[in-house]
């Protein structure tokens, strides 16, 4: 009963994980910068690269709204939005 109980549970979780990922918005790479600034005013303020070697670009705008996409080598998706984006300034220098 409970391998049951745990196979459900899996099965479930997997199902839900590909439903996210399916609903996920993305958007061509030539579009994607026209697109943030035309329909939420957001620019590009942050970007850098993840262990997989993509892009992972932060736009943002002035009342704080930001969206975090990554880039894939024909198109741009966003992971995650909000809002109450602050800009932190660095300390030290790197070496």
């Amino acid at each position: 009963m409970v391998k049951w109980i745990l196979a459900a549970i899996v099965f479930f979780g997997l199902w839900y994980y590909s439903q996210a990922q399916a609903q996920t918005p993305c958007i061509s790479n030539e579009k994607l910068s026209r697109h943030m600034l035309e329909v939420y005013q957001e620019r590009l303020v942050a970007e850098g690269m993840d262990k997989a070697g993509r892009l992972v670009q932060v736009y943002a705008n002035e009342f704080g709204n930001w969206t975090l996409i990554i880039r894939f080598a024909e198109k741009s998706c966003a992971l995650a939005y909000g809002d109450g984006w602050r800009t932190i300034q660095l300390q030290g220098t790197r070496t």
